[in-house]
């Protein structure tokens, strides 16, 4: 062997190394790029699923708070509805007082009240109550002979004035005008 061939067998090996050591590196950074991109496959999958998850919940959440604003706004509207109802019955049967159709009047307040007395306010479904009785006692009192008890005839008729008060009360709304001037923008200065 010559000089030459000698040395070009070592550096033929050491290229061939060479060679071989950069694309078992290169094998490796791909590799592990390639392992690198798969993780984050996984993940933004795993990311999505989690994601999706949180986005059904909050959907689902926000459905049933619409359902229940909704059932709340109906609601609302009932006891609106049946408020003025109980002022309008009391008051007709107030006014008839004396009149031949006054227990009729009553009689049709006391049925009404059996059939939507869950819709007034708690307060307002008690006065309504007594204040139908305490208007049957009240024009007992007056038309009866003999039985004008003054202090009893207007304790009776504080009771149906109290019903009122409290039937407002159940259904008192804000005026639209302070909310319509809650709505307007602040006024800029100069």
């Amino acid at each position: 062997m010559s000089l030459l061939s000698s040395l070009q067998a070592p550096t033929a090996n050491w290229v061939l190394n060479a060679i071989i050591l950069l694309a078992i590196v290169g094998i490796f950074f791909y590799l592990r790029a390639k392992a690198k991109n798969q993780a984050t496959k996984e993940d933004i999958a795993a990311l999505t699923i989690t994601v999706e998850s949180i986005k059904s919940s909050y959907a689902v959440f926000i459905e049933n708070i619409k359902a229940r604003h909704l059932l709340r706004m109906v609601a609302l509207e009932k006891r609106l509805a049946t408020h003025q109802e109980a002022y309008a019955l009391l008051s007709k049967a107030a006014h008839r007082r004396g009149k031949n159709d006054f227990e009729e009047h009553i009689f049709q307040a006391q049925e009404w009240w059996r059939d939507n007395c869950l819709y007034l306010e708690p307060q307002a479904r008690n006065a309504f109550f007594i204040a139908t009785n305490q208007l049957f006692l009240n024009n007992d009192l007056i038309h009866t002979p003999g039985r004008k008890q003054v202090e009893i005839i207007q304790a009776t008729w504080a009771d149906v004035e109290k019903a009122f008060s409290l039937i407002i009360e159940g259904v008192d709304l804000p005026p639209i005008k302070g909310e319509l001037d809650a709505l307007k923008p602040p006024e800029q200065g100069p």
